[in-house]
């Protein structure tokens, strides 16, 4: 009803094949994952490259450890520990 309303055609939304430097949908939500670091992993899946697990792996710079994310920044802080490197701050 409120395609009909707006005179928008739902099908154009569902099936079209968006382009890399479209909008996301969700772009007006803060998720953290910044949408540049989205559109390297489709391009990574396009060409079925994987993304190491940062969970073992080093960080992989995607955002989250910009926002305040316990637990991101907890792991970051563990490896940069290991290295010989100053501890980051919730701050930032």
């Amino acid at each position: 009803m409120a395609f009909e309303e707006t005179g928008l055609d739902p099908e154009w939304y569902a099936y079209r094949e968006p382009e890399l430097q479209d909008r996301f949908p969700w772009s007006h939500i803060n998720i953290g994952v910044t949408e540049s670091y989205l559109r390297g992993e489709w391009l990574k899946t396009l060409r079925g490259e994987q993304t190491p697990d940062c969970h073992k792996q080093p960080c992989n710079v995607c955002g989250v450890q910009n926002q305040n994310a316990e637990d991101c920044l907890n792991r970051f802080d563990v490896r940069l520990a290991e290295r010989g490197k100053r501890l980051s701050t919730a701050a930032g």
